[in-house]
């Protein structure tokens, strides 16, 4: 399989056919042949040895072509060069390459680059050698000779050099033929640039077949919809090879129609992502008849490695796959751990082959990084290659690629994927193409508080085509984005655009992106006029972490979100008395309308916190009420235990550990309280110091060292907080933990985020407030109006009769352990959930209500029943200054909803969203007086509204910030569970993670692997099909259900 000897047998069997059609020339294989020839004969006779590397700087294609052929035929490396790279560029691949030898013509002699041996075209191709090749001596060729470099960016600023392998190209062109039947009647177009390896498929595809390439004219202005359209209908092109980017250019072209491109057989796309939306208008016309392919492949696994052939019915998809492996050609998606993924799970992929390139000119440890030798498993012995891209594997055994590892940058400390919000925007009916980058501006301006460069993502938009461009559009797809994704990845900005600019292979210029970004930021900042706009600037900064705002700009549209405004609500309460119930604020956005409302509001002291006068004893919160009564029934229960640990890196110095947590101890009271009896209730007092000892455990294995560290938790007695150094399998972790009425899940990243930084000699900001400064003021509250004013909005939840939901469990598992739980991970690309969010075609639904309402209908499918409770969890921290606090604000809210078969999921999404709005107006009643009024009403004594709880934790584990530290979070099994069945939901950069918590006497495992399934397709089906009535999918309720292996039980 070698590259010579199948060209030079193709271009002797072309003879006077023609071979090249270039502007007003034709170049038959004859002359093609005979000027190589004289190319290959000069350099033979001067014998430069085989594998020197020689330079091409010639702006004529074919004349490049016969020098590509005539240095591969003497059996030397040819390098395209392109005389236009900066000088800084040509000496540095002049340096690496020791390049001493170029071909290169007479008018181009002042070719920036100097070497030793230059070849002047005109004079090799006019000196007598005989254009047979019988006459020609040629040298041995073999499978392994380099045959070309090409160049790729490097992280350096120095180009990487990719050296081509022969039997690869060969390999690659003879596949190419073979799967898309390429013969001698194919005319295949040309219009990569020459200085990227996609030029040698363009060429080298019809020179081994006997076909016409097709080259289109040099004109700069060639790459417009008139001109393209005009050429490749007069060319009568049969193959196009190209990028989505210039594919544009064609299908925009508005004299479309049926017969246009009546011999064109085929498009391949590659190099670019593809917008699935941007083919609909070209089958519409065209139907199936030219077959548009995707092709994935890197330079440095020479050229393609997968394909798919695009369906009309792709259209409707959210991504167009890159198919499966082509010949000899394997792809492997695997974990951080080099373990395969699942099908649908996401991860890195790899391209197995024979037919790589040979890797990084002088990077022998790039190489090494890149280019992987596999030591077992099926493909042991093999090499493969490090995409860096994201990809997994779908169900049909396609593969769909997500992004690249190295498109994720990091923003205020938390990584961001920005092909995500990509994908996101390109999803929406008003873009037709998106383009998001990470954009940097020096920000030291006279007067600015935040000297340094500061960083935004941007979002470069192309509107769809039957809409107008207009400044109202900009806050469309800012709501449709704020609707979606969470606020740290929202665009700072927002820029419309007709066309993107494109470097010279047809992909997109990042760089004059960022400079018409640059151009178009000089807009006018609306300033505050008084005192009230002034305070609410201030606010937003600290809210948002946004310096430039306008008094005029969209709380959403610079990204903000409802955790967001959540603490905006706090702020304003803080500083003005005045309080925004969160569906008013809604309504009003911007700091201008918020200052109307604020001149206009009556200050309202009722939210105020104050600090709590100094007593021996102080007032439990109603959550701590709930938790100390289950507590009382289930003493010896780690349930509602919150451990945590983190794998400690090198050698721990256990004094200083010991001595933070002390630091720790004495800065959140919470750690130091314990409960006593009173005559009618309970109260906390609070220790005035704690003597506290960190443990030391060791054991065999990891997860039996840290179950013998959780055990039940004496709240009369306290402490309710401890640590450990802990010791397994050679290595070390640091371990706390702490009951739950003293911590929520904020609490812990409170936790760990301050014994961080103490631990590294930081000065914590002092506490404004402690936690009996809330316990205390919500019991007054409890006392008041407004309190019973809320309990209208649940009395009315609850009226009739609360159905007990009939979960089926195994009746034969009910004998075990009455607490003993465990859990299942699993994963759900983040596109699928933008889907669910963005196809009900309403404003304002997030991830948190359309997931809930899938988990309703879920559970209806489940139980066959559709009036439902589900319990689901509130920050609780409504007044500014509790954030830093540790302790137990969080409150469990129950979530009452009759599913209407009737309707349709679209129909379910809206209702759950407004729902839930008003359930979280609506905290501050408590859910023990809830559950009283239920209770009587029902005539029960129940000691739970529901048995299911659906969580979404909005805060991010990344706030700990622990790069750069000696300590890594360390997931683990905690085997308690508080209820039968919990879904806990949490986002990450590109997929929605989720754990199934469940009870072992009500679940096997077995049975919670069909749930995950049947939750995974329900998501799949819904992010597809939202509109689809409920009716279709709860009639699957028998099925779902039989998934229990043994007698079923109700009434859990």
């Amino acid at each position: 399989m070698i590259f010579q000897h199948k060209l030079i047998e193709s271009l002797n069997r072309g003879k006077e056919t023609i071979a090249i059609e270039y502007q007003d020339r034709k170049v038959s294989y004859a002359q093609l042949i005979a000027d190589a020839n004289r190319i290959t004969k000069r350099l033979l006779d001067d014998q430069i040895p085989h594998g020197t590397y020689i330079g091409i700087i010639l702006d004529d294609k074919a004349d490049l072509i016969k020098a590509i052929i005539g240095i591969a035929n003497a059996r030397c490396v040819f390098v395209p060069i392109d005389r236009s790279w900066p000088a800084g560029r040509l000496e540095a691949i002049k340096t690496n390459l020791k390049l001493s030898h170029i071909i290169t013509s007479g008018s181009l002699v002042e070719s920036r680059i100097s070497v030793s041996n230059i070849y002047h075209l005109e004079d090799l191709i006019g000196e007598s050698v005989p254009t047979e090749t019988s006459s020609l001596i040629y040298p041995g060729f073999e499978e392994e000779d380099s045959l070309y470099i090409y160049f790729t960016s490097g992280s350096t600023g120095i180009p990487k050099a990719i050296i081509g392998k022969n039997s690869s190209l060969t390999q690659f062109l003879n596949w190419e033929a073979e799967e898309f039947e390429i013969d001698n009647s194919f005319r295949v177009s040309q219009l990569i640039s020459p200085y990227f390896d996609a030029f040698l498929r363009d060429v080298f595809l019809p020179l081994f077949t006997g076909g016409v390439l097709c080259i289109p004219p040099d004109h700069e202005d060639f790459f417009t919809p008139e001109r393209m359209f005009d050429w490749l209908e007069q060319s009568n092109i049969s193959l196009i090879h190209c990028v989505p980017s210039v594919f544009r250019l064609i299908k925009d072209h508005k004299g479309l129609r049926e017969d246009s491109f009546k011999h064109l057989k085929y498009i391949l796309l590659s190099g670019e992502k593809i917008v699935p939306d941007e083919f609909r208008n070209w089958y519409q016309i065209f139907k199936d008849r030219i077959q548009l392919c995707n092709l994935y492949g890197t330079t440095e696994t020479t050229l393609i490695r997968a394909f798919y052939r695009i369906k009309p019915a792709d259209v409707s998809k959210n991504r167009i796959p890159i198919g499966k492996p082509i010949a000899d050609t394997e792809l492997l998606v695997t974990n951080k751990d080099f373990k395969p993924c699942n099908v649908l799970i996401s991860g890195e992929l790899y391209i197995i082959s024979d037919f790589l390139s040979k890797g990084y000119l002088n990077a022998a440890e790039l190489t090494a990084e890149k280019f992987i030798l596999i030591h077992s498993g099926p493909f042991e012995g093999r090499m493969a290659f490090r995409t860096g891209d994201k990809a997994k594997i779908l169900p049909d055994g396609n593969y769909e690629l997500l992004g690249r590892e190295d498109r994720q940058v990091k923003l205020r400390g938390i990584r961001i994927e920005l092909d995500e919000i990509e994908n996101v925007l390109i999803q929406s009916a008003l873009v037709k193409n998106a383009v998001v980058i990470k954009w940097t501006r020096s920000n030291d301006t006279e007067g600015s508080q935040d000297i340094g460069n500061q960083e935004s993502i941007i979002a470069f938009v192309i509107k769809a085509e039957n809409l107008a461009h207009t400044s109202s559009l900009e806050d469309k797809i800012h709501n449709y984005l704020m609707a979606i994704l969470p606020a740290y990845m929202m665009p700072a900005g927002i820029l419309l655009m007709t066309e993107f600019p494109l470097l010279g292979n047809g992909k997109i210029d990042h760089k004059r992106l960022a400079e018409a970004y640059e151009l178009s930021h000089e807009s006018i900042l609306v300033a505050p006029v008084n005192d009230i706009e002034r305070a609410l600037l201030i606010i937003w900064r600290e809210t948002l972490g946004v310096s430039e705002i306008s008094t005029e700009d969209n709380f959403h549209k610079i990204g903000g979100n409802s955790l967001s405004m959540m603490k905006l609500i706090a702020k304003i309460y803080a500083r003005f008395k005045v309080r925004f119930p969160l569906s008013d604020l809604f309504k009003m956005l911007t700091i201008t309308s918020q200052a109307t409302y604020i001149k206009n509001a009556i200050r309202n002291e009722l939210f105020e916190i104050k600090k709590a006068p100094e007593k021996e004893t102080y007032y439990l919160s109603s959550a701590q009420e709930r938790l100390y009564f289950l507590y009382e029934l289930h003493k010896q229960s780690t349930a509602y235990n919150l451990p945590v640990a983190f794998e400690i890196t090198g050698k721990a110095d256990t004094d200083k550990i010991q001595q933070t947590f002390i630091a720790l101890i004495e800065r959140h009271e919470i750690l130091r309280t314990k409960f006593v009896t009173g005559l009618d209730t309970v109260y906390q007092e609070i220790a005035p110091g704690l003597d506290f000892e960190l443990e030391n455990i060791s054991g065999e294995s990891i997860a039996e060292a840290i179950d013998s560290f959780i055990r039940p938790f004496d709240l009369n007695k306290g402490p309710l907080f401890r640590a450990a150094q802990l010791t397994a399998e050679g290595r070390n972790f640091l371990v706390f933990d702490i009951h739950h009425i003293a911590c929520d899940g904020l609490s812990q990243i409170n936790i760990f985020s301050d014994f961080l930084d103490l631990y590294a000699d930081k000065e914590l900001k002092p506490l404004i407030f402690r936690y009996v400064d809330y316990s205390e003021w919500e019991k007054n509250f409890r006392e008041t109006s407004e309190y019973n004013l809320q309990k209208g909005f649940w009395t009315e939840m609850f009226s009739g009769r609360v159905p007990k939901l009939e979960l089926p469990v195994s009746a034969s598992l009910q004998e075990r352990n009455e607490e003993s739980g465990a859990q299942a991970n699993f994963e759900i690309e983040s596109s699928l959930i933008s889907d669910l969010v963005t196809k009900t075609g309403t404003d304002g639904i997030t991830a948190f209500s359309a997931l809930h309402s899938v988990f309703f209908l879920f559970m209806t499918q489940l139980t066959g029943q559709d009036d439902l409770v589900v319990g689901t969890m509130s920050s609780g921290r409504l007044q500014q200054g509790l954030e830093p606090l540790v302790g137990m604000f969080s409150r469990t809210l129950p979530v009452r909803y009759k599913v209407d078969a009737r309707k349709s999921f679209n129909d379910l999404v809206k209702e759950v969203n407004q729902l839930l709005i008003q359930i979280q107006s609506h905290q501050l009643y408590d859910l023990a007086d809830i559950l009283i009024e239920v209770n009587k009403n029902n005539g029960v004594s129940e000691t739970q509204l529901f048995d299911v709880m659906f969580v979404y934790q909005n805060y991010d584990k990344n706030r700990l910030g622990l790069e750069n530290t000696s300590f890594s979070y360390h997931e683990f099994e905690h085997k308690a569970t508080k209820y039968p069945l919990s879904l806990v939901v949490s986002e990450s950069a590109s997929v929605f993670n989720f754990r199934m918590e469940y009870a072992t006497r009500y679940f096997s495992p077995s049975d919670i692997e069909r749930l995950i399934a049947e939750f995974q397709t329900l998501v799949i089906t819904l992010s597809e099909r939202p509109d689809t009535e409920l009716i279709d999918l709860i009639s699957n309720t028998e099925q779902s259900s039989e998934f229990i292996e043994d007698d079923i039980s109700f009434n859990v």
